[in-house]
């Protein structure tokens, strides 16, 4: 006998994984990402965004370079080299408009790279451009 319902469809909502250690900055970012409905997680630095990371899955992380304990190119590197975690993806959210970091995050695949000063909605726009890159 078929079914009279159809199953309801599940979606969880888009994981987003902020790692900074600028407090009120990343408090900010979140601010802004909240009201798209995203999940969003943070992290103030490359070790802790790495342990979350591991745990949660998230689908995008924001990532900054200039960090204590782990920096944001070398948890980038982490990343890709983890068949589990090379999926994510980071988009470099950072003051470095510096060359070498600019080369290091591309080799690396980074999927943006959004230099600091930055609008809100500018942010908004490059997270659902990525994601969308994401379904594509």
């Amino acid at each position: 006998m078929r079914s009279l319902f159809k199953m309801a469809k599940t979606t969880r909502p888009t994981r987003i994984l902020v790692v900074d250690d600028d407090d009120a900055l990343r408090e900010t970012i979140c601010d802004r990402l909240v009201y798209q409905g995203w999940d969003i997680t943070t992290a103030g630095d490359g070790r802790e965004a790495l342990e979350i990371a591991t745990q949660t899955r998230p689908d995008v992380m924001l990532l900054d370079i200039h960090m204590p304990s782990m920096d944001g190119l070398t948890l980038l590197e982490c990343l890709r080299r983890d068949p589990d975690l090379s999926g994510i993806r980071v988009m470099m959210v950072t003051a470095s408009n510096q060359v070498a970091d600019i080369t290091r995050a591309a080799a690396c695949s980074v999927d943006d790279y959004v230099t600091k000063p930055f609008s809100a909605a500018e942010l908004v726009e490059r997270v659902q451009r990525v994601l969308h890159q994401m379904k594509s």
